[in-house]
């Protein structure tokens, strides 16, 4: 915060990864997910950072000044599936070492999401990004 002017303006878009979803919802679908966060934990992240960022700004003294979240998402084969799918099967042995996830779990999951591949009525939504500008205060509050 003392390295932005005041008046300065911070954006900054980072991901709400709670927001995935799989339609028709997979088995495992919730443990696959708390898995995630817990392999960004486990390197010293926070996957819903984004979702958070409004009230940091707030606790750090800038004002928010704008709040856009961008959600993407697509039927089996579109290119959000393929992004979205693509990353997620590279990662998932990784994350399968994190419970409530095992490789069981995984590895159905995998088989579901590839037959799923192949159905027209299955859509994945990918993680909202989220977008936060906030700007800092042309002079000090008080109390601050």
């Amino acid at each position: 915060m003392a390295a932005l002017k005041p008046g300065g303006v911070l954006a900054i878009e980072d991901y709400c990864r709670a927001t995935m979803r799989r339609v028709p919802e997979p088995p495992h679908w919730e443990n696959f997910l708390k898995a995630d966060l817990a392999f960004f934990a486990s390197q010293g992240g926070d996957a819903n950072i984004g979702a958070r960022l409004p009230d940091i700004y707030e606790r750090v003294g800038l004002t928010v000044v704008d709040v856009t979240p961008t959600i993407k998402f697509g039927p089996a084969g579109s290119a959000v599936w393929n992004w979205v799918s693509s990353y997620f099967m590279g990662v998932m042995p990784q994350l399968a070492t994190f419970p409530p996830f095992d490789a069981a779990q995984a590895a159905r999951l995998r088989r579901n999401w590839l037959a799923a591949g192949r159905r027209p009525t299955s859509w994945l939504i990918a993680p909202t990004l989220v977008d936060v500008v906030g700007r800092k205060p042309r002079r000090p509050t008080r109390g601050r």
